[in-house]
């Protein structure tokens, strides 16, 4: 579910021709994020959580990120 919903959002970031998109991440999310080329900007907290600012860069106009699910 988390894969559609980042597929969705770095859709519409693309077809907002946006350069950069950045995330608040949590420690367990970080390795998702930067599967899909997100980098670390800087780590920090929330209250007692620790956080992870990670941003992407998008190098000029990208092809649009397609998930295809067979159904069975």
């Amino acid at each position: 579910m988390a894969t559609k919903l980042m597929d969705a959002v770095e859709n519409a970031a693309n077809a907002q021709s946006q350069r950069t998109l950045s995330v608040q991440s949590s420690v367990t999310a970080k390795a998702f994020y930067a599967k899909r080329g997100f980098k670390t900007v800087r780590e920090g907290s929330f209250g007692e959580e620790p956080t992870i600012l990670m941003s992407k860069i998008f190098r000029g106009r990208q092809r649009q990120v397609r998930r295809w699910v067979s159904e069975a």
